[in-house]
């Protein structure tokens, strides 16, 4: 797995929204391609990962919900055997594209199980209903279901910011099933991992568990670039992100989605890397040269 340098700011910029201090934030993207890339080789390996349910019960017929926390995808592997029409589970697809069920169908092939795609469309309550009906698992990531805080209707407000949902999700899963189960999978100190299982208690204990492992462990957490879907920090901060494409340095103004390629001579260029500026003198040179308008600049 490769990021190049502007996903590595995009990260750090997400992580310093969540609250997490420059540094760390500054140091997570290596950390992160490096968990990403272990969960993949796992999942992709020729041995079946090490994995328990703890709070083991009937899942036969139940809506599963969980997150792209951790190796996220043992939950399709774990509930696949847990009901009751055979080694099969439904997955209701939210905007993770074509390439994520691929990923999916293949890993279900290798692990000897049957999974079912079940896309947003209309007939989406009907074939989700069907297949609960047939005893099957579903299983719903709704960290896949936003597209912006400014088109969703339900806010969840924590002390750095606040995730935002659609009331129609909420309902969705009202419907299907009046009381379903939420898991989220846990690597152990040994290496192996756990899905814990319990109630769901709406989306506001959804969003507590994702905020506190976004906060303690953000190397876990697969959409970290598309964090900004659901996420707005309480404290607007308009950054810049300065990085380098080949020979180039490149300047990225969030707000109007511009960039520009900065030339040599420029103070940039005796800005060390790995560092966010809010250097007055350095942020007005941007300004003048570009227009605009920042509170940080994140320099990789």
């Amino acid at each position: 797995m490769k990021i190049d340098n502007f996903s590595r700011a995009v990260i750090s910029m997400r992580l310093m929204e969540l609250g997490i201090a420059d540094d760390l934030a500054l140091r997570m993207p290596d950390t992160w391609l490096d968990t990403q890339a272990r969960y993949h080789a796992i999942l992709h390996g020729t041995t079946s990962p090490d994995f328990r349910v703890e709070q083991a019960s009937d899942f036969a017929g139940r809506l599963v919900v969980g997150s792209h926390n951790g190796l996220f995808a043992l939950l399709y592997c774990a509930f696949a055997g847990a009901g009751s029409d055979g080694p099969r589970v439904s997955a209701i697809v939210g905007d993770q594209g074509t390439q994520y069920e691929r990923e999916l169908a293949s890993l279900a092939s290798r692990r000897g199980f049957s999974i079912d795609f079940i896309h947003p469309t209309r007939r989406l309550i009907v074939e989700c209903r069907k297949a609960l009906a047939a005893g099957s698992v579903v299983v719903m990531l709704p960290d896949a279901w936003s597209q912006s805080p400014a088109e969703e209707d339900l806010e969840f407000a924590f002390p750095s910011g606040s995730f935002f949902t659609r009331s129609t999700l909420v309902r969705l899963i009202g419907l299907l099933d009046s009381s379903p189960i939420e898991a989220e999978v846990v690597e152990d100190e040994g290496g192996s991992f756990v899905i814990r299982c319990r109630l769901f208690n709406g989306m506001q204990g959804y969003f507590a568990t994702l905020y506190d492992s976004l906060r303690q462990r953000p190397w876990e957490y697969e959409r970290l670039l598309k964090l900004h879907r659901m996420f707005r920090p309480a404290r607007a901060v308009a950054f810049g992100l300065s990085y380098r494409r080949g020979s180039d340095r490149l300047f990225f103004e969030l707000q109007r989605g511009k960039t520009f390629r900065i030339g040599s001579g420029s103070p940039l260029d005796h800005l060390p890397d790995e560092r966010v500026c809010r250097d007055k003198a350095v942020l007005d040179w941007i300004a003048r040269r570009t227009a605009a308008r920042i509170d940080a600049l994140i320099h990789i």
